[in-house]
């Protein structure tokens, strides 16, 4: 359960079935990690390594805290010791760590 008090301190004096539904609510809001193979990773390695050798725009996909979230944008900086990458997204700088990837693609869109 969420440490979130808000919602938590009216559960007394709601009825059972509506205390269920906000723990059902709360359990289907996260997903697990997807595990991925050598291949994808290695697909994964090439597709940022070109897009940021040739500066290309290109769509990520990261983990955190249960839910996946997708930014685009153009890699300015890939710092290895640090395991990051500093990702250039609609005029803020967002710093992404490699371990939390699970996609990415080159954006053609733009």
């Amino acid at each position: 359960m969420p440490k979130d008090r808000g919602a938590i301190k009216w559960t007394s004096l709601m009825l059972p079935e509506h205390v269920e539904l906000l723990q059902q609510i709360w359990k289907d809001d996260k997903t697990e990690k997807p595990t991925l193979d050598p291949q994808q990773l290695e697909e994964m390695e090439y597709e940022l390594n070109q897009a940021y050798q040739q500066k290309q725009p290109i769509q990520i996909t990261v983990y955190t805290a249960g839910k996946k979230q997708s930014y685009k944008g153009v890699m300015t900086k890939w710092k290895k010791e640090k395991g990051t990458i500093l990702l250039q997204s609609e005029g803020q700088k967002v710093e992404i760590p490699i371990s939390s990837i699970i996609a990415a693609a080159a954006d053609y869109d733009k």
